[in-house]
């Protein structure tokens, strides 16, 4: 008996599509892995050490719902950040869509948290303004160019067209 599905395509387009190279990891796509590795292994030490304060019972100064609170976002921030990383590594499409919504993220607390660091001088304080509002964006939005629009990102999620899919005829419509 054969095959009357009209979604499945031709053998030989099939098998020209399984067999297509993957494209290699573009070098930012490298530096956003090791931002997401870095950022999930500090917030799980945080998690870890709010945990051994919580175990411990120290409260510095704040209730245990509070510091429950922190433990989950913190948590859950780890959480995000190494599935993201490992759908990169893996080449999985939902990977795509959770990065650009980590990145947004990451834009949101770059824009709206306040800073709150204690700076030595003035300088070093313009250099701290500069690098919130003006590098930490830019390369947000650049992480975001080469996930979402670009070429190379497309072809490293498999997302650009097959050659042999752009010559088929077009069927007439009924």
């Amino acid at each position: 008996m054969t095959s009357d599905n009209p979604y499945r395509p031709p053998a030989a387009l099939a098998s020209e599509v399984a067999s297509a190279p993957s494209a290699p990891r573009p070098l930012s796509l490298w530096f956003f892995m090791a931002l997401l590795a870095l950022l999930g292994s500090m917030t799980l030490l945080g998690v870890v050490r709010l945990s051994l304060i919580a175990i411990g019972g120290e409260r510095p100064g704040v209730s245990m719902s509070v510091l429950g609170v922190s433990l989950l976002v913190r948590a859950a921030v780890s959480a995000v950040c190494a599935t993201t990383l490992v759908g990169l590594w893996t080449r999985r499409s939902w990977a795509r869509a959770l990065a650009l919504a980590t990145l947004a993220a990451m834009l949101l607390c770059c824009e709206l948290l306040p800073d709150t660091t204690v700076y030595g001088s003035d300088s070093a304080r313009a250099g701290g303004r500069l690098m919130q509002e003006a590098v930490a964006p830019g390369l947000c939005l650049w992480w975001v160019w080469v996930l979402g629009a670009s070429a190379k990102g497309r072809r490293y999620f498999g997302l650009q067209p097959v050659k042999a899919l752009q010559q088929l005829p077009a069927e007439p419509r009924r």
